[in-house]
Formats: C-alpha cells, sequence, structure tokens
C-alpha cells in the first residue's frame, strides 16, 4: 500500500504513543511493533533523502568545497534555500510502498485520531470508513 512520508511519520509517533501506554501484549501490539520496523526504515531512507537534498541545493565556495555555519550546518543562498524547501516538500507528500499488517482484532478504546493514523497499516482502512458511517467501533 501507498502512503506519503507524512502519514508514515504520523503512524510512528501515534503507534510509539500507544505501545508506551499499552505495554501489555496483545495481537494488536504486535501488528504495531512488526509495522513499525518497515516504517522505522523508511524514516532513515527518508532522512538520506533530505540529506541530499540539503547537499544538492547548500552554498560552496569556488573550489565547490560546502560552507558551513558556526554550528556546523550548511548555508544556503536565498535561492537555494527556496529550492531546497520546494524539493524537501514535495518528498514529504510523496508515496512509498509499504506492506500493510492487519490485525483481526483492534480494540475498541482507540480515538478516531489513532484509527485514523493506523489505518492502511494495522488497520484495513475500509473498516475506518465503516466506523465512522455508523459511529461505532471496531
Amino acid at each position: 500500500m501507498k502512503h506519503s512520508y507524512e502519514h508514515i511519520f504520523r503512524f510512528i509517533e501515534v503507534a510509539a504513543t500507544w505501545l508506551k501506554n499499552n505495554p501489555k501484549e496483545t495481537k494488536f501490539h504486535y501488528g504495531l511493533m512488526r509495522e513499525m520496523t518497515p516504517a522505522l526504515k523508511l524514516n532513515s531512507q527518508y532522512k538520506e533523502l533530505v540529506e541530499d537534498i540539503d547537499i544538492k541545493h547548500c552554498a560552496t565556495d569556488e573550489r565547490g568545497v560546502i560552507l558551513r555555519d558556526e554550528r556546523g550546518g550548511y548555508q544556503f543562498t536565498k535561492e537555494g534555500l527556496n529550492e531546497r524547501n520546494k524539493e524537501r516538500r514535495k518528498l514529504f507528500r510523496s508515496e512509498v510502498e509499504i506492506e500493510p499488517y492487519y490485525v483481526t482484532e483492534v480494540p475498541d478504546n482507540l480515538s478516531p485520531f489513532e484509527r485514523e493514523a493506523f489505518a492502511g497499516f494495522v488497520i484495513n482502512p475500509e473498516s475506518v470508513e465503516e466506523v465512522a458511517q455508523t459511529g461505532a467501533g471496531a
């Protein structure tokens, strides 16, 4: 299933919080843990791509040496920074493939926000839509 990096990061954040607050091992807990592994790999991939974008658009001296500020960060021209930001936003919204692991038991106490964050990862998106239409728990 395809998800944007934005959605993947939301999944990671919400899943980490849910797992911390619900340490009891259940099938849902297992599903979240299983899906976190590929999601975290995509998070690492994203960071590498962001680094490549930064290097592509950072300022250099006349010899092509990258210019850095006093804290070691890249320096940018106004144009370079604008282009970097455009490319980063495009990447953040781009979609990548991640194989879902749909669980068979979903806790009744998930908030609508959690259900939305987990949809397409551990919860079948169709069941989230059904809950939204009926207003009932899964």
